[in-house]
């Protein structure tokens, strides 16, 4: 299996396709302000759209869409700065369910930690002492946390210098 090839992208979009309009999520890259709009279904609105992205932010740009063939991914794909990423509904909607708070379930992070997996466990005989992960735990969730803690060691110091470390 060959890594996935990093590349820096200027600005990031979330974009919902639907029959007649599009909601968009534009976030620009190093910021944490995420903007939102909605694109008419009408190839002259995404036309125009695309190309004020375009001499907004230049490129690349890494737009996430839930589907991988369509209108809009036709629409979208003529645009050589545009870097699109089809992302299984399915698994959206579990990434969603996952990070979803749920302040009356797990009042404290250690007790998501827990259930989720990724907090240590310990275990002792005699003199003998191993720590690994929890094995009866929902193994997507569990996943979803040590994917997202990998994306985190390119964009993070701290991350970055704790790997290292390693």
């Amino acid at each position: 299996m060959k890594p996935l090839r990093t590349q820096s992208f200027t600005a990031y979009v979330g974009l919902d396709w639907a029959d007649t309009k599009h909601d968009i999520c534009l976030q620009e890259a190093g910021s944490q302000q995420r903007e939102f709009a909605c694109v008419a279904h009408q190839v002259e609105c995404i036309d125009e759209w695309a190309k004020s992205l375009q001499q907004r932010f230049g490129g690349p740009i890494a737009i996430a869409l839930e589907l991988a063939k369509g209108p809009i991914v036709y629409a979208l794909q003529k645009y050589v700065f545009l870097v699109l990423f089809p992302i299984n509904p399915l698994t959206l909607a579990k990434y969603r369910e996952a990070f979803k708070p749920d302040r009356e379930r797990f009042k404290r992070a250690e007790e998501l930690q827990k259930y989720a997996g990724i907090a240590p466990v310990t275990e002792r005989s005699g003199k003998k002492r191993w720590v690994h992960w929890r094995w009866q735990c929902p193994t997507f969730l569990r996943q979803t946390f040590v994917e997202c803690a990998g994306q985190t060691i390119n964009k993070s110091f701290w991350a970055r210098a704790w790997r290292r470390s390693k």
